[in-house]
């Protein structure tokens, strides 16, 4: 599978090619996977750390994990075809490790991640399982995990380093220090003011763009919450989507 991950602003990031098992689509219950489900942070929890973050001042890392789902430990036993351009013979692969397309992949790369975090004495939460948090004194941890992206906050630079040297031990780590954005919304900090503002100003440009509304009339108050204009209501068009404006 070919992608494109592009940043907050519709820029081109880079290119990205991943190995999908199709037998994700042929697994069966109790037999090929067993526990599928797997969270990933509440955007309440990642707002109240944000704001946690901005009044103690805290130091604000983004941490990408490569090739984050071939980090977990398979427990079922499970085989599949060879790669094309990769075969040997008639032989087929068995897979250790977990992989693009199975459906227990993102729980079990979680649960490595998880195991990771608590040699290092960070505990998820009991209202979030995917906050992760430590304190010893004054030295504060705390972690965001959704998916392979982890927004991290430290009390000082020492303990930012030591947790980064700690997890590269396990993981092969894309590092930003003071992101500018966080699953496709844009971050805009000044740490010693104590500001921090997040929008998604690129991708609301790509959608005027592509919707051939550039000159519409910006508000400044967003649409009330449950007011929605009835499809009858507006021009009927093929260019405008009723669904995909109003969502």
């Amino acid at each position: 599978v070919y992608k494109t991950k592009r940043k907050p602003d519709g820029t081109i990031e880079r290119f990205k090619v991943r190995l999908v098992a199709q037998s994700g689509f042929k697994q069966k219950e109790g037999i090929d996977f067993h526990d599928v489900f797997a969270t990933t942070v509440a955007w309440q929890s990642v707002r109240i750390v944000l704001w946690l973050a901005v009044f103690c001042k805290m130091l604000m890392v983004k941490i990408d994990i490569k090739t984050f789902y071939l980090y977990g430990d398979l427990k079922e036993t499970i085989y599949m075809k060879q790669p094309p351009g990769y075969t040997q013979g008639d032989k087929v692969c068995k897979l250790v490790k977990s992989l693009y397309g199975l459906k227990q992949s993102m729980r079990c790369a979680l649960e490595t991640l998880a195991k990771a975090l608590r040699k290092q004495g960070v505990e998820p939460l009991v209202t979030d399982p995917n906050v992760f948090f430590r304190r010893n004194g004054e030295d504060v941890i705390i972690v965001c995990a959704w998916v392979d992206d982890l927004l991290c906050f430290f009390s000082s630079d020492r303990i930012k380093k030591d947790f980064i040297r700690d997890l590269e031990e396990s993981f092969e780590l894309t590092i930003e220090e003071e992101p500018t954005d966080y699953l496709q919304m844009e971050i805009l900090r000044n740490r010693e003011r104590k500001i921090l503002k997040m929008h998604q100003g690129g991708y609301v440009r790509k959608l005027l763009t592509t919707y051939q509304m550039e000159s519409c009339n910006p508000q400044k108050v967003p649409m009330v919450q449950g007011v929605l204009p009835l499809p009858k209501d507006l021009e009927p068009s093929q260019k405008k989507p009723y669904m995909e404006l109003i969502g």
